[in-house]
C-alpha cells in the first residue's frame, strides 16, 4: 500500500526522524519506543558551573556549556539547547531524548561530556576549557 506520512514540528531541535520512525513502526505493526520524560532537580550553582565550559568532540567540532540564570545550555554554532539535570550529571532537553552524560576524573573535576541519542552511537567530548 501507498502511504504518506509528513512531519512538522515547531522545534528546531526536535527529532523529525525519529518521529517519523515511530510513525512508520506504528503504521507497519512493528516495535514502537516511546519517548523518555525526565523531571528536572535543582542543583547548586557551583555544581552548575564546573559543566560549563568547551569540549571538543573526537571528529567534530566544539560544543560549549555556559550557564544563564542559573541553566546550563549547550550551544553547537547558532544552536543553544536548554539542558535541565535529572541527576548531578545526567542532563537532557526538554524537547528530545537526547542525554549530556558528564564524567569526573580521579581528582573529581569534570573531564569529558558524553552525547547519547536512542539509537545512534554515543558521542564522547573531551573538556578542553
Amino acid at each position: 500500500r501507498d502511504v504518506c506520512i509528513t512531519v512538522l514540528s515547531n522545534f528546531e531541535d526536535a527529532s523529525v526522524s525519529m518521529i517519523m520512525g515511530n510513525l512508520a513502526e506504528i503504521l507497519f505493526e512493528g516495535k514502537t519506543v516511546l519517548p523518555v520524560f525526565h523531571k528536572a532537580i535543582e542543583l547548586d550553582r557551583k555544581i552548575l558551573a564546573s559543566y560549563t565550559g568547551e569540549y571538543k568532540m573526537e571528529d567534530a567540532g566544539v560544543i560549549k556549556i555556559v550557564m544563564k540564570n542559573n541553566k546550563l545550555y549547550s550551544l553547537t554554532g547558532a544552536d543553544e539547547i536548554a539542558i535541565f539535570p535529572a541527576t548531578e550529571t545526567d542532563f537532557y532537553p526538554k524537547t528530545t531524548d537526547t542525554a549530556f552524560l558528564f564524567s569526573k576524573d580521579a581528582k573529581g573535576n569534570v573531564s569529558v561530556m558524553t552525547i547519547a541519542r536512542p539509537g545512534a552511537e554515543k558521542l564522547k567530548a573531551v573538556k578542553i576549557k
